[in-house]
C-alpha cells in the first residue's frame, strides 16, 4: 500500500508542472509545431521526458519542475514504476478554473483523475469560505 500511496502522491503533484509547461507552450514561446507537439494528447511519461529534453530552455521556466524531476527519480528506483498515459488535460482557463487531467495506467489497470489545488488569489479566497461541521462516525 505504501508504494501505491507514494506513486499516487507524486503523480498528483505532477499536475502543476504539466500545466505550467502547457501554459508556456500556449504563450508563443515556441514555434507552432513545437507548441502543438507539447499540447498533443495522449502523452505518456516517455514522450513527456523527451519533450522536456528537447525543449530544455522552456523546461527551465516551468514552475514546480522539481516535483516532476523527483517523480522521475523515484520511478527509476521503483520496480513498479507507473506508466501513466495522460488522455485529457483541463487547463485552457488555468487562471480561472480548476486544472485537472485524466489518464490511465494499462499495466496496473487504473484510471487516474488529478486535480490541481489552490494557486491563484481567487482560489484561496474561495477556499476561505469553507465551513466545517462535525459529522458522527457511522462505524461507531
Amino acid at each position: 500500500f505504501y508504494v501505491e500511496a507514494v506513486e499516487s502522491t507524486l503523480v498528483s503533484a505532477s499536475v502543476f508542472a504539466v500545466a505550467s509547461m502547457r501554459s508556456l507552450a500556449r504563450k508563443g514561446n515556441l514555434s507552432k509545431e513545437d507548441a502543438d507537439e507539447i499540447l498533443q494528447l495522449p502523452m505518456d511519461g516517455i514522450r513527456f521526458r523527451r519533450l522536456r529534453e528537447k525543449h530544455a530552455k522552456l523546461w527551465r521556466k516551468v514552475k514546480d519542475r522539481d516535483v516532476l524531476e523527483n517523480t522521475d527519480a523515484y520511478k527509476m528506483k521503483s520496480a513498479r514504476a507507473a506508466n501513466l498515459v495522460v488522455c485529457y488535460v483541463g487547463d485552457e482557463n488555468a487562471d480561472k478554473e480548476c486544472v485537472h487531467y485524466v489518464g490511465y495506467d494499462e499495466t496496473r489497470k487504473i484510471i487516474v483523475c488529478v486535480f490541481r489545488g489552490s494557486v491563484t488569489l481567487s482560489d484561496w479566497m474561495e477556499d476561505a469560505k469553507l465551513l466545517m461541521d462535525r459529522v458522527p462516525n457511522p462505524l461507531r
